[in-house]
């Protein structure tokens, strides 16, 4: 298992190299090539709510742990900023077209993607994991 851990300006800036990273990650450790498409984009869209959402666009850090092997990904976020807040609920389709309402597109991407995603705020502090089990 490989855990790699690194810090980082929470900046829109990084979307691409953290995309990438993760995508490297897969190559190495996993045959599943959907997982290998479509995780990175999981990754990358938590990364920009972060910045969106938590940092409102401004300067802030965000602390990312890799932990992969042969069998699965997990992706941790650890930053400051304001709570986020992450709906619970299923994501209604045909009711956002209805509304005209854009937002939390990401967010289901993400889950659907994903295996697991949580959240969480204590204490002044935010984490954010997401998981994918590989399917070979």
């Amino acid at each position: 298992m490989a855990k790699i851990e690194m810090e980082f300006p929470a900046s829109y800036k990084l979307l691409g190299p953290i995309h990438s990273f993760t995508e490297k990650l897969l190559e190495i450790y996993s045959t599943d090539e959907k997982a290998r498409a479509v995780f990175p984009l999981a990754v990358q869209e938590i990364l920009a709510n972060i910045v969106e959402h938590s940092y409102g666009g401004k300067e802030g850090r965000v602390r990312i742990i890799w932990e992969v092997d042969q069998r699965r990904i997990k992706v941790s976020f650890y930053f400051g900023g304001e709570k986020i807040r992450v709906p619970e609920e299923e994501f209604d389709l045909k009711r956002k077209v209805r509304e005209r309402r854009a937002r939390g597109f990401g967010l289901e991407i993400v889950r659907r993607i994903s295996d697991r995603m949580e959240y969480g705020f204590k204490e002044g502090k935010n984490w954010w994991e997401v998981e994918r089990r590989f399917r070979s």
